[in-house]
Formats: structure tokens, sequence, C-alpha cells
């Protein structure tokens, strides 16, 4: 909770400071936060705040979280009722969540003027959640149907992590942009890999390259 308040207050601080900032016509630094989901073997998605210095280098500061379903599950398991009205929320999910920052290198993309590759790679810190010591309920078909048929625990773990991000991200307009991207995690209970779909806003685009 203290994390993502956290994240919470510096993405207001960086909306203050892009609405405020005096953006000269020959500026080319870059302050936006990105909102993206990821789809791979795991699903998720980071908020994050990104500057990028006279189109060259970029640094982020990120929290992202990312969930699949336990492989180890049991093949009879039913969450019951209580699964179907929190739409999955009660399924016994792996989970990876971290915070961390990435440093990277800016390329112009061929492609477009508005568009400039963004090849990122940095680390965090993570944490894992992954259920354990699973036990059948005998709650009889009453008790099943409402509640599971099954209980579990939750180990968590806290490891460091490598993190790669390369992205395209294009700057449709001056505080809009979206960025299309690779997202490799790993560390020592997970590895991660997905493309994802980025959404940005702030001071997307400086000045445009003639």
């Amino acid at each position: 909770m203290k994390l993502k308040i956290l994240i919470a207050v510096l993405g207001l601080m960086l909306i203050a400071r892009t609405l405020n900032a005096q953006e000269s016509k020959t500026s080319s630094d870059n302050f936006y936060i990105d909102l993206s989901a990821t789809l791979g073997n795991f699903y998720g998605g980071d908020i994050s705040l990104n500057y990028i210095h006279n189109n060259k280098v970029s640094f982020q500061f990120f929290y992202n979280r990312f969930e699949r379903k336990d492989p180890s599950v049991p093949a009879d398991y039913s969450g019951g009722l209580v699964d179907l009205f929190t739409f999955g929320g009660k399924y016994p999910n792996e989970r990876l969540e971290s915070i961390g920052i990435l440093g990277g290198l800016v390329l112009p993309y061929k492609g477009s003027k508005k568009g400039r590759w963004n090849l990122r790679a940095g680390f965090a810190y993570s944490k894992f959640r992954k259920p354990m010591n699973y036990e059948k309920l005998d709650a009889g078909i009453v008790g099943s149907l409402f509640v599971g048929n099954y209980s579990w625990l939750f180990e968590e773990s806290e490891s460091m992590s490598l993190v790669l991000k390369p992205e395209l991200e294009i700057a449709f307009f001056k505080h809009v942009g979206t960025g299309f991207h690779a997202n490799l995690i790993y560390n020592k209970h997970a590895f991660i890999v997905g493309l994802g779909l980025s959404i940005k806003f702030g001071f997307v685009r400086g000045k445009l390259a003639n």
C-alpha cells in the first residue's frame, strides 16, 4: 500500500512539473507518465515515470504487477461461487510485484519523425507470491459450491530482478503518445516475457528533428 501511495504522489508531482514547465521551442527533454499492459507467460502491467534527455538517454522509475495461474493447482480445483463473484480474485495465482529503475539509449525511428526507439535495461526489487500446501476441504457438495473445494497458503519471497524493456514510442501529439514494447523480467523465482502496449501522458515530444 505504501508503494502505491508513493507512485501516486510521484505521478502528481510529475503532472505538476509538466503543467508548470516553461516549454521552450528548442527543448528536447521529455517528462511523461506511462500506463502499460503486457501479455505473455504472465499478464499484468505497470505505471512508470519517464525522463528523456536531449533525445539520447532515458530513465524510467516504475512499479509493475504480473500474475498467472499457478501451474501446480490441483486438476479438480473449484473456487465455488466466491471465486465467480470476485471475478477470479480468490483464485490461487502466482504474483510478482516489482519497483525499479531503468536506463536507456534513445535512437531515431526511420519510419516517422514522431517515433523513437527506447532501449532500456535495469534492475528491480521484487516480491513473489506463490500458492503452497493445497488441502482438499471436506465441506460437502453445498460447501464446495459456495466456498470451493481447496484451501492453500501463500509463500512470499523477495529478490532482485533483471529487467529488459525495449520499446518503440510514437508521440502522436506533444502531450499524448503510445508505445509497443517487449518486457523481460528475470529473477530466481520467475521468468516473465511478454509483449505490451502503453499510453503516455505528459511532455511526450520535444522539438522534432529536421
